[in-house]
């Protein structure tokens, strides 16, 4: 497992001391440092401390690899009988099998490890000290495969080695070196590497022009290509990547297949029939005169050359159809897709980039949602659009392969990993060169400045700041005074219209400490009517505390009349509070944000029917059932 990789780390470096659960583990353990590291070690220790042949230890081996409840009580009660018939403790009996438990399914047997860790350090060593080569054969290794060369390509793009793209009068028919004008070197795109593009075609065209030198027009090149082997989909295809690019723009090419085809197979047929012309008689190869090649160049958008380009060479060579718009948009970008890590757990960002790939999926419940790889010139990640916000972007047609998206999104630990949601989403207008009409700025500002801290008895809520200043497009209202601390008082005997116990917002502090939480239950959603928002508590403290800040922050932005009350499920138990109010009219705004923030983590939603009878405008606790 890794959280033994440091010690072993530590060990060897002389930073931490050897430590063996028993002596008699020296001998099994003292050349990896005392972490068990291959499967041998596990049978031995089976063999040495519970008496165990080599074949039974096997087999225990593989039954915890498989962590079947059931066969791994039966190994444990057979381990443990072992180590106390040899007269060994019971209780290191105990330790030793948690102990090699979790290695079982990870650890190789040693000549494999050997091997594998040979042929890392091989590897390690070429690329750093020949980048250029080692990305070279890893890439020509890829043969062809789109998933392997576009993260191929990415890594050279980080490593600062130049990737060309494929050119009819340069590359190979694989990956290949190139050196350039300034002396240094580059990686040459395969031509058969391109999708459609077969490998004898290409190894034709290749000795054409190893023979008679480079194509020097595109009429030279209709006329001297190998007709049989360069049918309409393979010359599309060349076109479309971008391997005729030296001969003629690629939007000409594109739309000139027919005619190049065509010519193309005339001369074929003069050859074949063994047609000259007159000057042959005089020792000189003329060709035999044809009609001229005349190109046509319809315009094309750059958005779909490129994703052409993508198409048919797995990723982007020429140019990053984002590189264009990443400086209209970088003045709203708060940071690079690559740096949306678990360090900014718990808080909003703003990026922007290209819509790689859209996976549409559904929950356990049937709702649909969506994960969408994003990527900027740093890398890519993933976005989930929950239902509402993947219903709204499907409406708008922002979820297409190629579109350029301004995204806010919310960062979220989860499970050893990050969840990164969308919460809005506008659209790049290539034609115009700007992001499009319906753009709002303020759905994209960060809120920075408020504090959190730990809901849950005996703990303050965060203290949310005041509202932005009314402008277009924003909510009304303008900059507010700063509300109360959030904090748990004991429930009140006055009760509202509506059912609902409401405390005075000037409960004594000592209240916080005596506060109890309520029995579990499902929130209350008669009584008033009022937007009750429901937040489980999760083991990551520190992003529950921004979670809480960020839902203050959102209902700060829509001042109103309509009660709010959070409920928070901690530990099992719950308490509920009443927290200002929102403006009804912003629902449908305030809704979906709450929600894409909350995720698989709670609900938000308007509940309840009559107006209750007195509100509170500070933070106050309500009674609980």
């Amino acid at each position: 497992p890794l959280e033994h990789i440091p010690t072993y780390i530590d060990v060897k470096h002389g930073r931490a001391e050897l430590h063996y659960l028993h002596p008699d583990l020296e001998g099994i353990l003292a050349e990896t440092y005392g972490v068990i590291t291959y499967q041998e070690q596990v049978l031995q220790i089976a063999r040495k401390f519970a008496g165990y042949s080599l074949g039974q230890a096997d087999v225990m081996r593989k039954a915890m690899g498989k962590k079947i409840a059931s066969v791994m009580l039966e190994e444990r009660v057979q381990f443990l009988a072992g180590v106390e018939k040899l007269g060994y403790d019971q209780h290191l009996g105990e330790q030793l099998f948690d102990l090699i438990e979790p290695f079982a399914g990870y650890a190789f047997n040693k000549a494999h490890a050997v091997c594998y860790g040979t042929i890392a350090y091989q590897t390690a060593y070429l690329k750093a000290h020949y980048p250029v080569e080692y990305m070279a054969a890893v890439l020509h290794a890829a043969n062809g495969n789109s998933d392997r060369i576009a993260p191929g390509i990415a890594e050279c793009t980080r490593l600062g080695v130049p990737v060309l793209q494929p050119d009819v009068n340069a590359s190979e028919a694989n990956f290949s070196l190139e050196r350039l004008e300034d002396g240094t070197d580059a990686i040459r795109f395969g031509l058969a590497q391109i999708k459609n593009v077969g490998l004898g075609g290409v190894e034709a065209l290749i000795d054409e022009r190893n023979a008679r030198g480079e194509f020097i027009s595109v009429e030279d090149f209709a006329r001297r290509v190998p007709a049989r082997e360069m049918n309409k989909r393979v010359l599309e295809s060349l076109a479309k990547a971008g391997a005729l690019d030296s001969l003629a723009s690629r939007a000409a090419m594109i739309t000139s297949v027919d005619r190049v085809l065509s010519l193309a197979q005339q001369e074929q047929k003069l050859r074949d029939t063994g047609q000259t012309s007159m000057f042959d008689m005089f020792g000189d190869e003329v060709n035999t005169p044809l009609p001229g090649l005349e190109l046509t160049e319809e315009l094309i958008p750059l958005p779909q050359l490129l994703a052409w380009e993508k198409e048919l060479l797995g990723t982007y060579i020429s140019e990053h159809p984002f590189r264009a718009a990443s400086q209209r948009v970088a003045r709203y970008v708060t940071h690079q897709a690559t740096e949306l890590t678990e360090d900014l757990g718990g808080q909003d960002a703003v990026i922007a980039g290209t819509v790689i790939n859209v996976r549409a999926l559904s929950t356990k419940t049937g709702k649909s949602f969506a994960v969408v790889t994003i990527e900027d010139l740093s890398g890519q990640c993933e976005l989930t659009f929950w239902s509402t916000e993947y219903e709204a972007a499907k409406t708008r047609g922002l979820l297409f392969e190629g579109n350029v998206l301004l995204a806010k999104v919310a960062v979220r630990p989860r499970g050893g990993r990050v969840n990164i949601a969308a919460l809005e989403v506008c659209a790049y207008d290539y034609d115009a060169g700007r992001l499009a009409s319906n753009f709002v700025p303020t759905k994209f500002t960060i809120r920075t400045g408020y504090s959190s801290a730990r809901f849950g008895a005996g703990s303050a809520f965060p203290n949310p700041p005041g509202g932005p200043p009314a402008g277009p497009g924003g909510p009304p209202g303008g900059p507010r005074e700063q509300r109360p601390d959030l904090r748990i008082v004991p429930p009140s005997t006055q009760v509202a219209d509506g059912g609902e116990s409401y405390a005075p917002a000037t409960a004594p502090t000592s209240a916080v400490a005596s506060a109890s939480m309520n029995t579990p239950r499902r929130p209350n959603v008669g009584g008033p009517r009022r937007l009750l928002v429901t937040m489980d508590e999760t083991t990551d403290e520190d992003a529950d505390r921004r979670r809480v800040g960020r839902i203050c922050a959102i209902l700060d932005e829509y001042p109103g009349d309509l009660p709010v009350e959070l409920c928070f499920r901690i530990r099992g138990a719950e308490t509920r509070f009443a927290r200002g109010a929102v403006n009804a009219e912003y629902l449908d705004a305030v809704v979906p944000r709450l929600k894409a923030l909350l995720g698989v983590l709670g609900e938000a939603g308007e509940v309840g029917e009559a107006e209750p009878a007195r509100r509170e405008s500070g933070l106050i606790a309500v009674g609980g059932a």
